[in-house]
């Protein structure tokens, strides 16, 4: 799965968040700007939360082997999650936001 698809799958429909702006332009080169700054700093807070959380699940579930379609479901999120969060921060994106 793709970061794109990722984030036009499940992140649109477990985010919480409103970011319009921003996955209208996640397929275009230069997606920071203007008008996406503030929406791309509540997605980067908001992914930091949901991969945290995951973790902790991950945590709570270390012990139980009689759930590991749970524990598969955890690991998915947190590669999913790192892998978004590394492709932010890893670009020229991120020198502009900071």
């Amino acid at each position: 799965m793709t970061i794109v698809s990722f984030m036009n799958t499940y992140l649109k429909s477990n985010l919480r968040i409103e970011i319009p702006n921003l996955l209208r332009q996640v397929d275009s080169r230069d997606f920071y700007t203007r008008e996406t700054c503030n929406e791309f700093h509540l997605l980067l807070c908001r992914l930091l939360t949901l991969f945290l959380d995951a973790l902790y699940e991950l945590g709570k579930l270390r012990e139980a082997v009689a759930h590991m379609d749970k524990i598969d479901k955890q690991l998915d999120l947190i590669t999913l999650f790192g892998l978004t969060l590394k492709s932010m921060i890893g670009g020229a994106t991120m020198k502009k936001h900071l």
